[in-house]
């Protein structure tokens, strides 16, 4: 079908270019005048000549930036020679009184145009299987396939979905508030009731690497419940843990909550941007709170928690997102079309218009332009990333074309902006890092950021927004770490964090 396709549509413009010469031979049969003739075949010829130049040009362009040209094309030039030869046939042989050689003629244009809808459709599936599978290949050769001897990561984060019932999750939800208490018989029934979850949490924190089936089926269908039910368990966990005072304890059962959040942000599911949202201020809420109880607790050093929500984007990373798209893409077109950014927040391309055809045909373009999003991410990512906002308005007021509008708006905010969210994140955890070193070696939090430099900081990294070191406001017993965040991006970006004595009057505050 595919050559079938690819015939038919030559065959159309041959039929076109025949019947329009037809045409113009039967007009030239008519006119009795030499000179005439020859002006009209010289302008016939230029026109000819100009029509075959912008149809090169035009089929050259749509082939560089990997767009298919549209069936407009197609169904056009197929129209055109309806026309074309049902007016040759009027003008000459056509008996007024019979329809059967106009009726035969509109019989074969659309027996013609249907084979060329199902030829173009053929073509376009099988482009878009090429390039979705090499996608899923070059992403996959990255993680480890399942096999039968060994449980992925995420069979055991599966296995504790479902554990908690409604009124368990109305209760751990209790635990972010500041008037919180670990250490009540509630908490006591519900470790002990639960015992095994924190273990299997361990577990999946140590298995190397992290399956990514590419589709739900895999995992079934995830309630948000479920997940945040488990961060909020092994949350109030680590409170519990670190008011006793095994502060190892506490620490090792952070770690694990932020690993199964960060590899659950991988998972191509259901509401994917509240999740990761909702995790990561939750993993900040109870990092805060553990870093103010440990203070006073220990003075020795605790393993740190990895503040920094993740490194940078990297180009399997990248692949990754990209391969869910091809496979969405390749398995059946959803409504919606999207990638995930390395914070694992869901991002969206395009509406498919209902249109088979249009669809399919903006998929094929959607794909290659990815592959070039890919590239371009790979340049881009170690640019600097102040001015974001004058940058996308500039690319958004530039060209108002729906889908290159979309995609160059993905570009401009996701490489740019999740970029420097993913550079704040990392600063203020080197920074917190290094304070809460200071207190331990110390006795208390530092006084001015000059005193981490060079001992515990190489310098004081950088406000991507600003350009300028990251500040910090200090008070006594305690310091915050300002991310100084544009307010256009509240939701995007982490709030401030707060160490020690700023912990208790940033809570004290926000209770009042």
């Amino acid at each position: 079908m595919i050559t079938a396709g690819y015939a038919l549509i030559w065959l159309e413009s041959l039929v076109l270019l025949l019947c329009v010469s037809a045409a113009v031979a039967f007009a030239f049969h008519k006119i009795q005048r030499t000179w005439l003739k020859a002006a009209l075949l010289v302008l016939y010829s230029l026109l000819f000549l100009t029509i075959t130049g912008c149809a090169v040009l035009y089929f050259y362009a749509m082939d560089y930036v990997g767009f298919v040209p549209p069936w407009t094309v197609h169904y056009t030039a197929a129209l055109g020679s309806i026309a074309a030869a049902l007016s040759i046939l009027f003008f000459t042989k056509i008996n007024f009184q019979s329809l059967t050689k106009p009726a035969l003629a509109g019989a074969g244009a659309l027996i013609l145009l249907s084979l060329t809808i199902i030829g173009q459709t053929n073509l376009l599936h099988w482009e878009n299987d090429k390039i979705a599978k090499r996608y899923v290949q070059q992403a996959m050769a990255h993680y480890p396939g399942p096999t039968p001897n060994e449980k992925n990561s995420y069979l055991v984060y599966k296995s504790l979905f479902g554990v908690f019932t409604e009124e368990e999750y109305m209760f751990l939800r209790k635990t972010r508030e500041p008037d919180f208490n670990p250490l009540s018989e509630d908490v006591e029934r519900l470790l002990s009731k639960h015992s095994s979850v924190l273990e299997t949490m361990r577990e999946a924190s140590l298995r190397s690497g992290f399956y990514h089936p590419f589709n739900s089926a895999a995992m079934g269908p995830l309630k948000i419940r479920d997940i945040f039910s488990l961060s909020y368990f092994c949350g109030m966990a680590a409170l519990y843990h670190a008011v006793k005072g095994d502060l190892e304890e506490a620490a090792q059962i952070l770690y694990d909550m932020r690993m199964f959040a960060n590899r659950i942000n991988y998972y191509p599911g259901e509401q994917s941007f509240y999740v990761e949202m909702g995790l990561l201020r939750a993993i900040q809420d109870y990092e805060e709170h553990f870093l103010y109880l440990a203070q006073d607790l220990s003075r020795k050093l605790i393993p740190f928690l990895p503040l920094s929500s993740s490194a940078l984007m990297q180009q399997k990373e990248m692949e990754m997102w990209i391969a869910v798209v091809a496979k969405r893409l390749q398995e059946g077109f959803d409504p919606w079309c999207y990638f995930r950014d390395s914070s694992g927040a869901l991002d969206f391309i395009d509406i498919f218009p209902a249109t088979p055809p249009i669809k399919q045909i903006i998929a094929n373009f959607q794909l290659k332009q990815l592959g070039a999003y890919l590239e371009a991410t790979k340049k881009e990512i170690g640019l600097p990333c102040t001015g974001i906002i004058e940058r996308r308005l500039a690319f958004q007021n530039n060209d108002k074309n729906l889908t290159i509008y979309l995609l160059a708006e993905n570009y401009c905010h996701e490489v740019m902006g999740y970029n420097c969210k993913l550079i704040l994140c990392n600063g203020v955890g080197a920074l917190a890092k290094a304070a809460w070193n200071y207190h331990v070696d110390k006795g208390q939090y530092p006084k001015q950021p000059e005193t981490l430099v060079p001992a515990y900081l190489d310098e004081i990294p950088i406000n991507p927004y600003t350009g300028k070191p990251l500040t910090i406001e200090f008070i006594e017993g305690g310091l915050t770490i300002l991310t100084e965040k544009p307010e256009i991006y509240v939701g995007y970006y982490p709030n401030d964090f707060h160490m020690g004595a700023a912990y208790e009057r940033y809570r004290l505050t926000e209770k009042n």
